[in-house]
């Protein structure tokens, strides 16, 4: 079933792919020139903006999720994850000022340099390509409005992988500024380049505390999902701690709603009850 979930999840592979290529190809930035290095930290910042966007995403899923469950335990397993979320959050705000300040400091330092042109960097085109992978991945979405922890889990699984591709590629971006630094002709060049290098810096501890915290958040969705997602025993399909989105009339001024659904929302398959036909219950 293709589903938007599913849209996302491309996008998201995408990204990986992309990060993995640069991350591959990164050895281009020690023969780049601050033209280059400035190229290539632009859609590093792009890529933190995109993550920021899932991140947000997700935070929206879970409080979703944890409002709209009956399961005391289900819900308090989505509060944990949206602590999560918002804990990912400050520390990307952090991640994308310091790449910001160091793509300024970048640029100031081609004007100081006088470059005018540069060679291909081949990390900065697959970066361009999972900025784009994951700005599309944040404009999606998640599955059915963000209530389902499969699609939330899935999300989240491949957020620690980005950090740690960005944790590399702004390092070597780090290492091309001290190189560039040392190869300066002028103070002014050689001071350019050290507030790219610090700035760059600031940015590689920031994207390492980001990594622990996007661990902590697939860590908290994939307990969450373990909670929240059972089996409907009548045709096999997986079912979600949330209240159905077809109820009844009846079912709506009841107490006792239902309390698991379908990933499409609707009601699990009916079976015979002691009142007459009832949703199954999960297993």
């Amino acid at each position: 079933m293709i589903t938007r979930d599913t849209h996302v999840q491309d996008a998201l592979t995408e990204a990986v792919t992309a990060l993995n290529r640069a991350s591959d190809a990164d050895a281009t930035l020690k023969t780049a020139t601050a033209l280059g290095l400035a190229g290539t930290i632009a859609p590093l910042v792009g890529v933190a903006k995109g993550v920021a966007q899932v991140v947000a995403n997700c935070t929206t899923s879970a409080r979703r999720m944890s409002e709209q469950t009956e399961d005391a335990a289900v819900g308090e397993a989505h509060h944990g994850t949206r602590l999560a979320t918002r804990a990912a959050a400050r520390t990307l705000q952090g991640l994308r000022a310091h790449l910001v300040e160091t793509h300024t400091a970048a640029w100031n330092a081609r004007a100081a340099a006088a470059v005018t042109s540069s060679p291909g960097v081949a990390a900065r085109d697959h970066l361009e390509v999972a900025d784009r992978a994951l700005t599309q991945a944040g404009n999606l979405g998640l599955h059915r409005a963000g209530t389902d922890p499969i699609a939330l889990a899935s999300t989240t699984h491949a957020l620690p992988h980005i950090a740690d591709r960005l944790v590399s590629l702004i390092e070597a971006c780090r290492n091309a500024a001290h190189r560039l630094a040392e190869q300066a002709t002028t103070p002014a060049e050689q001071t350019a380049h050290r507030d790219t290098e610090h700035a760059a810096y600031q940015a590689v501890r920031t994207a390492h505390s980001l990594r622990r915290t996007l661990a902590t958040l697939a860590g908290r969705a994939q307990e969450a999902r373990a909670l929240a997602v059972r089996k409907c025993p009548e045709c096999g399909e997986a079912a979600l701690a949330h209240t159905p989105d077809d109820l009844t009339p009846a079912q709506r001024n009841s107490r006792r709603r239902p309390a698991w659904s379908h990933r499409d929302g609707t009601q699990l398959c009916p079976v015979m009850g002691t009142g007459g036909y009832e949703p199954a219950k999960p297993v």
